[in-house]
C-alpha cells in the first residue's frame, strides 16, 4: 500500500510538472490578442504591390503600409530563408536607402501617441552601413523630423526623443533573417532577437514616463544616411505591451508560419519542449510540442538512435495519441526504468488526420540528452595550450554527483591508474604552482551516494611552450 502510495505522489508530480513548458505557438489575431493589433504585413510576393508601392495590412483596421513620403520610394520584392530559425523559405522586400525606400502605415492608435506597443520584425540586415540604420519603428526622421519616436536600431540600442537608449547585451546577427521583437511600457524597454530557434533577450532598459509622440509606423529608411542594406519578411504591431509568454508564443508562430498564407496552414508539428539538442538535469522528462495546422492525432517516435527514429522502426513507435504530452523515463510510461544519463534520445511526431490525403506528416527528428555521471566540460578545455601558472581547474559535475575526487599530475598513466583520493564538496581545484611550458594531466571521479564514476583524463599545457 505504502509503495502504492508513493508511486501515485510521483505520478502526480510528474503530471503538474507537465504544466512547466514554453509557451504555446500564438498567431497574431488570436482572439487573445487581437483586439491590439493594429498592423500586420506579410507575405509581400501576395500582399505588396511595387506598382501601387502599398502592403496591404491584415490587421483588419486598413493600416496599409504606403510609400506616400515626400523623396521616397517603394522597396523591391526579394526572398530568403534560414532554416535554423524558419520552417519555410519565404518572400520579403529589400530597402536600399540610397534611393530612400520607405513606406508608412498610418493611425496605429487612433491618431495618438502609444505608452505600450510591441513590435515583431522578421528581417535580415545585408550590410550594417551605419549602426544607427533602424529598419522599423514608430516615427521617422526623414517624415517629421526630431520627435519622440521609438526605432529599433540595428547596433541594437532604441533611438527615441531624438536621442540613444542603451541596454542591449548582444548584437544584432548580419547576413541572416531573425526575429527581432521589442516591448515598450512607461517604465521599461525589452527587446529580443531568435537567431538560433529560441527567443533571447538582447536588451533591457528601464526608466520613467517612456512614449511616443506619433501612432505613424515606418518600414524602410527610418532614418537619414544613405548606408544599410537590409530586407524585411514580416511585421507584426500591437498597441500595448505583450506578456513574455504571448511574445514567446508569437515568436514560436513566426517560425513556422513566415511563407505560409493564414489559409494554407502549417501540417507538422512544431516548438519541441525541451528545445531540440537541450540537455536535461534529470532521467524522466515531459516532452511536448505544438501540433500542425490539421492534426486529429499524433503519431509518437522516441528512441536513442537517429536513424531508427528517422525511419520509424518499428521499436521506436510509442503509439498514437490525442494529446500533445508524452512523459518519458517513468514507470508505467516508454522508458520505466529512467533515461540514462549521458544518452542522447531522437524523438518525432508524424500529425495524423484521416480525412486527408496527405496524412501522415512525417515530423522533423528532434532530440535531447541526459547529464552525463562522469563529470564534464573541463577548465581549462582538454588539451589547451598557454594556461597560465595560477591557473584554477573546474568543471561541471556529473548527473547527482555529491563528491568529486580529483588526481593531478605530469604522468598520463599515473593519473589515469590512481585509485585512491581526497573527495571534495565544490567542483573547483587549485593545482598549486606549476612549471613554465609542462604538460599536466588531470581526472575527476564522480561519487552519487550509489556508485563512484571514474572520470576522463583531461591534459593542458602552461605558457611558455
Amino acid at each position: 500500500m505504502i509503495k502504492k502510495l508513493l508511486c501515485s505522489v510521483c505520478l502526480l508530480g510528474v503530471l503538474a510538472l507537465a504544466g512547466v513548458a514554453q509557451a504555446e505557438s500564438l498567431s497574431p489575431d488570436d482572439a487573445s490578442i487581437k483586439d491590439n493589433l493594429c498592423l500586420w504585413l506579410r507575405r509581400p510576393e501576395i500582399n505588396y504591390n511595387p506598382g501601387t508601392e502599398i502592403w496591404i495590412d491584415l490587421s483588419g483596421r486598413g493600416n496599409d503600409a504606403r510609400a506616400d513620403v515626400d523623396g521616397s520610394v517603394g522597396p523591391n520584392l526579394s526572398s530568403g530563408e534560414n532554416a535554423t530559425v524558419f520552417s519555410n523559405p519565404f518572400s520579403a522586400v529589400h530597402f536600399d536607402p540610397e534611393v530612400q525606400e520607405l513606406v508608412k502605415a498610418t493611425n496605429l492608435n487612433n491618431g495618438q501617441g502609444l505608452t505600450h506597443l510591441t513590435i515583431f520584425s522578421v528581417q535580415k540586415v545585408v550590410d550594417s552601413g551605419r549602426t544607427d540604420q533602424r529598419a522599423v519603428g514608430f516615427g521617422s526622421y526623414n517624415d517629421g523630423g526630431r520627435a519622440d519616436h521609438f526605432n529599433m536600431s540595428f547596433d541594437v540600442t532604441v533611438r527615441k526623443d531624438n536621442g540613444r537608449i542603451d541596454g542591449k547585451n548582444q548584437d544584432h546577427p548580419l547576413d541572416e533573417f531573425v526575429i527581432y521583437a521589442a516591448r515598450m511600457n512607461p517604465e521599461t524597454i525589452n527587446m529580443w532577437f531568435n537567431s538560433t530557434g529560441t527567443l533571447s533577450l538582447a536588451y533591457t532598459a528601464e526608466g520613467s514616463s517612456y512614449t511616443t509622440s506619433t501612432d505613424q509606423f515606418y518600414v524602410g529608411d527610418v532614418r537619414y544616411p544613405a548606408e544599410g542594406d537590409f530586407d524585411v519578411a514580416e511585421v507584426v504591431v500591437f498597441n500595448t505591451a505583450l506578456t513574455d509568454a504571448q511574445i514567446e508564443g508569437l515568436s514560436e508562430w513566426l517560425q513556422t508560419h513566415v511563407g505560409i498564407s493564414a489559409g494554407e496552414g502549417y501540417p507538422l508539428a512544431f516548438g519541441p519542449d525541451p528545445r531540440d539538442g537541450a540537455m536535461l538535469e534529470a532521467t524522466w522528462a515531459n516532452i511536448s510540442w505544438s501540433p500542425g495546422d490539421f492534426a486529429v492525432s499524433h503519431d509518437v517516435y522516441i528512441g536513442d538512435n537517429f536513424d531508427d527514429v528517422n525511419d520509424g522502426a518499428e521499436r521506436t513507435f510509442q503509439g498514437n495519441q490525442n494529446t500533445t504530452l508524452v512523459t518519458v523515463g517513468f514507470p508505467g510510461f516508454p522508458f520505466p526504468d529512467g533515461l540514462v544519463p549521458g544518452t542522447t534520445y531522437y524523438w518525432r511526431i508524424d500529425e495524423v488526420n484521416d480525412a486527408e490525403p496527405n496524412s501522415p506528416w512525417k515530423g522533423p527528428v528532434w532530440s535531447f540528452w541526459i547529464q552525463p555521471s562522469k563529470a564534464y566540460d573541463p577548465v581549462p578545455a582538454d588539451g589547451a595550450d598557454s594556461v597560465a601558472l595560477d591557473v584554477q581547474l573546474s568543471w561541471t559535475p556529473g548527473f547527482g554527483a555529491k563528491l568529486h575526487t580529483v588526481f593531478f599530475g605530469d604522468n598520463f598513466e599515473e593519473v589515469n591508474n590512481a585509485a585512491v583520493g581526497l573527495p571534495q564538496g565544490t567542483a573547483t581545484y587549485n593545482p598549486g604552482p606549476l612549471e613554465l611550458a609542462k604538460t599536466y594531466y588531470w581526472r575527476v571521479d564522480e561519487f552519487d551516494i550509489v556508485e563512484t564514476h571514474k572520470g576522463e583524463v583531461w591534459s593542458f599545457t602552461t605558457e611558455g611552450a
